[in-house]
């Protein structure tokens, strides 16, 4: 009885082994060929792919407001999207780590005076054209200083904005605010003493 039990267990695992054999040469892992990716390494691409342009463009904002070479398009160039998810993963985390580290440097200048601000400045969206004035009015108004104070007026930050926004302090609050200030009046003349 128990040789015929052990038997019966031999010609089972040699069933399934063979049949193991058999379902990887019908899937094609024997004969070398690549299985089809199944569709949710799809859908996990397509979200990698979406998070790249996104970290792309972030990184294209803070390099071009320093003055650098943008970033080349992602180009797939035949990747399966197994590969080309994890391509644009690494890029990704990559251009986000260089966006974090740039903006964080906006925010922390090394040096001292107005024009050290300017890249953040761009980075919130003043135009090109305004850098000249823009620096002087920052050197006139806060000697390029975001904790500057007028004890007098109140006004505070870098563009001693008047009166002061929430956080005024913070560097790109206070450049924000005071580009808003700058589209309104439809110029310089809030800084009129300063400006001209």
């Amino acid at each position: 009885m128990r040789e015929h039990h052990t038997t019966r267990k031999t010609i089972l695992v040699s069933l399934l082994a063979m049949a193991l054999v058999l379902g990887a040469g019908v899937l094609g892992t024997s004969t070398g060929v690549a299985r089809a990716a199944p569709k949710s390494w799809g859908t996990w691409s397509q979200k990698w792919v979406r998070q790249a342009h996104l970290a792309r463009a972030r990184c294209d904002r803070t390099l071009s407001a320093y003055g650098r070479p943008t970033i080349r398009k992602l180009e797939r160039a035949g990747r399966d999207d197994q590969s080309w998810g994890r391509f644009c993963k690494h890029a990704a985390v990559r251009w986000n780590a260089t966006a974090r580290r740039l903006l964080h440097r906006m925010q922390h200048p090394r040096g001292s005076g107005a024009a050290r601000w300017w890249p953040a400045a761009k980075w919130v969206g003043w135009p090109a054209s305004c850098e000249g004035m823009w620096v002087r009015v920052v050197s006139r108004e806060s000697g390029g200083s975001p904790t500057a104070q007028n004890k007098s007026s109140g006004a505070g930050g870098l563009m001693q904005l008047l009166p002061p926004p929430a956080r005024w302090w913070d560097p790109l609050v206070n450049i924000r605010k005071g580009l808003d200030k700058y589209k309104a009046a439809g110029g310089w003349s809030p800084w009129a003493q300063t400006a001209y």
